[in-house]
């Protein structure tokens, strides 16, 4: 009988779990979404809201602490880039402990329509704070393979003549 009653009690709490790791997932992929919408409205306050207050948000090299540097950052870069979109792709959520949640997934930019995106893997942390899923930090992985695209211009035949002797050079 106490074996019975302990398997009903662990197999309630496995539910129980899996049904909160539900949630979470749920949570974080709504926040993942309204996070594109906002950044692609240029709806900051959206933005801000996404984000804890001592979060970090790191690209590369570069760390940006707190939520308003994080925004002004982003405004920043939408600024210079007005037609810029962002989608986000949620591949893995791991609730790691209560309120906070490992999320993996890639970050595709595009500067101007029609343009080919850059994606971008990352890892977050988030947390739940006051009702929302925010993230307390993210890691964004640079992509290198997009910094060599700028450089295309290069890719091709390079013709110099010297002008004294007419003599051409073509590499």
């Amino acid at each position: 009988m106490r074996l019975a009653l302990a398997a009903t009690i662990i197999l309630i709490g496995a539910v129980g779990h899996a049904a909160a790791a539900d949630g979470v997932e749920a949570a974080v992929r709504k926040a993942a979404a309204a996070y594109a919408e906002a950044y692609n409205k240029r709806d900051y306050a959206a933005l801000a809201a996404q984000w804890t207050g001592q979060a970090e948000l790191v690209e590369g090299d570069v760390r940006i602490a707190g939520r308003d540097a994080i925004v002004a950052s982003i405004r920043g870069w939408l600024e210079r880039h007005p037609q810029a979109k962002l989608a986000v792709t949620v591949t893995a959520v791991e609730q790691v402990a209560g309120p906070l949640a490992r999320v993996r997934g890639s970050l595709e930019f595009m500067k101007r329509p029609g343009e080919k995106p850059v994606a971008s893997p990352f890892v977050s942390l988030r947390v739940l704070e006051d009702g929302a899923s925010r993230l307390a930090e993210s890691l964004v992985a640079p992509n290198h393979a997009a910094a060599l695209d700028e450089l295309g211009w290069l890719v091709g035949t390079w013709q110099a003549t010297d002008a004294k002797d007419g003599t051409t050079v073509e590499a």
